[in-house]
């Protein structure tokens, strides 16, 4: 490892950490601007300032710490970054000077006015710093800042790219704030905020991962030497970033209702409340353990009809279980899998790329369906009220099932879009199956009637002018 990599891994611990509570610490003001009125927005701004007053400006260390870093290590890219990109850069200097200011001041100032006017210099500064910050991240990123410097100091950084950087920080920033006022309200024992803020959290999170999904597609279009790198050698690292942020939002989700943290404990310790939260899992394993290897035979299991819940939809596999013994199990679980490996050949097979991922997602969808079914009874993954596709009751879960069904069997038996639209000569017409990429039989048999048609009258000389209701009748003369 050279110096100049050194000095860059050191500058990407440095942003990492300014990202990460730096963020925070914006995110807390975004939270701020948008809690509401004096009296709705009182006890979210009161945790929040009690959040924020231990590390309100602490956290700009870390972005000094970058600073002195770029400046050392890099100083060519550190001259023509801010040659270039002064604009955004001393916008977000000014957001952060008002930022610590208005946090400081809107306590301790006197007069209901003065307090407002530096919560809100406090709240949009929280807003626009964050936003600044990443406009000059995307114009670097974009490449619209020369290696000499002095680029141009507004359409740098007036682009897509930027400007949907800046949002993605903004976004962020306010995700990671509601995640860290989550665990404050919780250890304070406040569910009302915990819940108030798990909400947010969700929303923000949702708008960030838009932002990001964009974000991409504007990397492909204007800076497409990082998204090759992001696609190849930088995969991994994305692939855990996703699946963090989805395991963290998980966790999240599971904190809104009291019932589905029931359900994590009952799945994590199922003999704690086995009359309680544990009982439809606790019976689950009960009705699997009674059938042994070869059941007790179909219809005379008791645990439909006296123990176990939702027999019919969610606990269906159980009564298999118990009915069929473990052969009945491995019998599901094998057509599953047969379906699975069916579904993947007509991917492999189809004329088309949609057809392939069509095909590869639908299949997916009643794999992946099942297989939670059927570790949720066994108990290996918590209770979701998940049917068993086909087999559990209810309409719903059938019609979309079959559904999916339907189209993998159009493409089985080579129906593309293309085809679809030869068969229509380019028209828009009714949507209709196309059978191995030609037109159907009905399609065929027409088009052969309208040749014949056409060859019965181009024969036989010149008959003359016929209209449609004339047929081939001659006039009577004189």
């Amino acid at each position: 490892m050279s110096k100049a990599d050194a000095a860059a891994a050191i500058l990407w611990v440095g942003a990492t950490f300014y990202a990460l509570f730096g963020g925070a610490d914006f995110g807390g003001g975004f939270w701020d601007l948008i809690a509401g009125d004096a009296d709705k927005g009182e006890r979210p701004r009161a945790l929040i300032q009690r959040s924020l007053t231990p590390v309100w400006e602490a956290n700009h260390v870390w972005l000094i710490f970058i600073l002195v870093v770029l400046w050392t290590a890099f100083p060519p890219a550190f001259s023509a970054i801010f040659s270039t990109l002064y604009v955004p850069i001393a916008l977000a200097a000014v957001g952060i000077v008002l930022r610590g200011a208005g946090f400081a001041f809107r306590k301790s100032i006197e007069g209901l006015a003065a307090r407002r006017a530096a919560g809100a210099t406090f709240a949009l500064s929280s807003v626009l710093t964050p936003f600044f910050m990443g406009a000059v991240v995307g114009a670097i990123a974009s490449g619209n800042v020369p290696a000499d410097g002095n680029g141009d100091a507004f359409s740098s950084w007036l682009e897509p790219l930027p400007l949907l950087t800046g949002a993605m920080f903004v976004a962020t920033g306010a995700y990671l704030s509601a995640v860290f006022l989550v665990g404050d309200a919780r250890r304070a024992g406040e569910e009302g905020l915990e819940r108030y803020f798990v909400r947010r959290a969700l929303a923000a999170a949702a708008v960030a991962g838009a932002a990001a999904a964009v974000g991409l597609v504007e990397l492909h279009a204007e800076a497409r030497y990082i998204f090759d790198r992001l696609v190849n050698q930088g995969l991994p690292l994305v692939i855990a970033s996703a699946l963090c942020g989805l395991g963290l939002l998980a966790l999240l989700a599971t904190l809104i209702e009291p019932y589905r943290m029931d359900r994590l404990t009952g799945f994590l310790h199922p003999g704690a409340d086995a009359t309680g939260t544990g009982f439809q899992a606790a019976q689950a394993k009960i009705a699997l353990g009674s059938g042994g290897i070869f059941g007790v035979g179909i219809g005379n299991g008791v645990g439909k009809a006296y123990y176990l819940p939702e027999a019919h939809t969610d606990m269906i596999s159980a009564v298999i279980g118990e009915e069929l013994g473990m052969f009945g199990i491995f019998g599901v679980v094998g057509l599953f899998g047969l379906f699975g490996y069916a579904g993947l050949r007509v991917a492999q097979r189809a004329r088309d790329r949609y057809s392939k991922l069509l095909v590869a997602g639908l299949t997916s969808l009643v794999v992946l369906q099942a297989t939670i079914n059927l570790f949720a009874v066994m108990g290996l993954a918590p209770l979701t009220g998940v049917p068993l596709p086909f087999v559990s009751y209810g309409n719903s879960s059938l019609m979309t099932s079959l559904f999916a069904i339907g189209l993998i069997l159009n493409v089985a038996r080579g129906g593309t879009a293309k085809a679809a639209r030869a068969a229509t000569g380019g028209r828009a017409g009714k949507l209709r199956v196309v059978e191995g990429g030609r037109t159907p039989s009905r399609e065929r048999s027409r088009a052969s009637g309208a040749r014949k048609a056409k060859g019965r009258g181009g024969s036989g000389g010149n008959r003359g002018s016929r209209g449609p209701r004339h047929g081939g009748r001659r006039r009577a003369s004189g």
